[in-house]
């Protein structure tokens, strides 16, 4: 839908970096953007029932990644007492490497607080080595191997997290 928006004028370069607004999810005008960008997920891509499940909870939170009023990325998260975890992050494949995904996690950042939820984590399949670099370059670490973690391959899993105070001893060098 906006992907050919987009290809054009960053094919000829004229995109560098695109300004995104970060805002909550609706049901009602974002829904069907959203489900166009998880589409591209090739390896089990979620249906609209799974977000409507996240979208009502109460310990979950639904995020959209606008720009002139169009979603180009998305993510959702589960908030518990000490950390926030990242349950899905999406930036449509036209605007990858634009810098929507880091303001997403620059979102998530601005929202914890010392002494309260200090961390931010994700699980991160094994083969998405793209996923693990970005979440690498945001900042965040390694903390944890998942073994045969899915249900539909034996396929590992990585737990990485960000800190607050940004200090994770490095003891898996």
């Amino acid at each position: 839908m906006f992907a050919a928006l987009f290809a054009k004028a960053k094919k000829e370069k004229h995109i560098q970096k695109i300004s995104s607004r970060i805002r909550w999810m609706t049901r009602q005008s974002d829904i069907k953007m959203v489900l166009e960008i998880e589409s591209e997920n090739l390896h089990d891509p979620w249906h609209e029932e799974d977000f409507l499940h996240f979208l009502y909870a109460q310990d979950c939170v639904c995020m959209v990644a606008e720009h002139d009023k169009r979603i180009l990325g998305f993510m959702v998260y589960k908030l518990y007492d000490q950390k926030v975890s990242i349950i899905n992050l999406r930036i449509a494949q036209c605007v990858q490497r634009n810098k929507i995904g880091t303001a997403c996690i620059e979102k998530l950042k601005g929202k914890l607080q010392e002494g309260k939820r200090e961390k931010i984590s994700m699980i991160i399949r094994e083969h998405n080595v793209t996923s693990q670099l970005f979440l690498k370059k945001q900042g965040f670490q390694w903390i944890e191997t998942l073994p045969e973690f899915y249900d539909d391959t034996p396929e590992d899993a990585y737990v990485m997290q960000w800190k607050l105070d940004s200090a994770l001893p490095n003891t898996h060098s």
